[in-house]
């Protein structure tokens, strides 16, 4: 066999290697996004859930309903049926369209209702609707937490990442009362919806979300699990044109 023709065998094998290889990876990548595309079923609140409400009682009143949810979307302690909270109560009051997760559920007035996870503690803040994403913030959910604050010696405000990826555990409806003067001297009330927000936290990260909120304005962000943070750099007022 001359040189030319083996040299032309090997050429034609490692074209077949690399196609072999490439199909392979295209075949990853396709498994890979179905992967991601694939549904499963999600119980639902189809109405509002008073605090206190057993899970059996829900179902009876109809008060739950089964979606078809990407997998990749499913928040945390979701469930699929009613059963493993069937004996159990709303430790808050569940607003319509929500997930229905094992964080919402247990047993109401005693210390064990707050799942904390692991080492962690339960600290809790108060926010406004647009602070906490206008109410999407669910137990079970994982939040970005921004700061906005001035810097001692600073002359403008700067907004940056505070604390990434922390587990909302409890969610608590609330109001506050807001009253302001006009300069005809009438008073005005209103009424601003807001919510206590327990959260799971180590030591350094309650230490750092109580000093945030003393000093500055925090911001919460949901997260999904695609959705990426990063970096510690802020922003401020003079690099937003």
């Amino acid at each position: 066999m001359g040189r030319r023709t083996v040299l032309l065998i090997v050429a034609i094998i490692v074209a077949l290697i690399g196609v072999t290889l490439v199909l392979l990876y295209v075949r990853g990548i396709d498994n890979r996004a179905k992967a991601g595309q694939e549904t499963v079923e999600v119980l639902y609140t189809k109405t509002a859930i008073a605090l206190g409400t057993s899970g059996a009682d829900s179902q009876k009143a109809g008060s739950f309903e089964s979606r078809q949810v990407p997998r990749d979307a499913v928040a945390g302690g979701a469930l699929s049926t009613v059963d493993p909270i069937a004996d159990q109560q709303a430790l808050n009051a569940i607003a319509a369209g929500q997930p229905v997760t094992t964080f919402q559920w247990g047993t109401v007035g005693t210390s064990s209702s707050i799942p904390i996870p692991g080492n962690k503690m339960a600290l809790s803040l108060q926010l406004g609707d647009p602070q906490r994403v206008a109410g999407f913030v669910q137990p079970g959910s994982e939040v970005a937490i921004f700061l906005t604050r001035t810097a001692a010696g600073g002359t403008e405000p700067t907004t940056s990442l505070l604390l990434a990826r922390i587990p909302v555990i409890a969610v608590g409806p609330t109001t506050t009362t807001k009253s302001s003067t006009t300069g005809d001297g009438t008073t005005n009330t209103e009424t601003v919806p807001n919510a206590i927000l327990t959260l799971a936290l180590d030591q350094k990260q309650s230490q750092q979300i109580i000093l945030g909120q003393s000093v500055g304005e925090l911001y919460f962000a949901l997260l999904t699990k695609q959705s990426k943070t990063g970096g510690t750099a802020g922003t401020t007022t003079s690099g937003l044109g």
